[in-house]
């Protein structure tokens, strides 16, 4: 039997690690499968790749805007912005 994991996915797109690491842990704790990205970059190319069901992104990012992201998301996909 192969068990596959179908946990929603959570996209997290923030460069500070002090901020990144405590809501990806609070996330994983209440069951769900994080990506993150540090850039904007990072994130588009992790929408392509996963398909979140969620998001939470910040607009402030060291390399690139989080706007790029929010914009390139699906429309049915909810986004948190930081």
């Amino acid at each position: 039997t192969v068990l596959i994991d179908v946990s929603p996915v959570v996209l997290v797109v923030e460069d500070d690690p002090a901020v990144r690491e405590p809501l990806v842990k609070f996330l994983k704790m209440r069951r769900y499968a994080v990506v993150t990205a540090e850039t904007a970059d990072e994130g588009l190319d992790a929408i392509g790749r996963c398909r979140p069901a969620a998001a939470i992104v910040d607009l402030r990012l060291k390399r690139g805007t989080g706007r790029e992201v929010v914009v390139s998301m699906p429309p049915d996909v909810p986004v948190i912005i930081f």
